[in-house]
């Protein structure tokens, strides 16, 4: 079992396209989205890819 909190996932790539895939391990209600600050309360439903 995964403890609960805030995770961070960070991907980089050099050339192409890039994915990740995240499961949740419980019906607990998960939210997601894209911050450049750890602590943001509005997160982007999209990254930026061209950052």
């Amino acid at each position: 079992m995964v403890p609960a909190g805030l995770w961070k996932v960070q991907l980089q790539t050099t050339q192409g396209s890039c994915h990740a895939q995240v499961r949740a391990q419980s019906e607990i209600q998960v939210f997601y989205g894209f911050t450049t600050e750890a602590n943001g309360d509005f997160p982007e439903l999209y990254a930026n890819s061209l950052s």
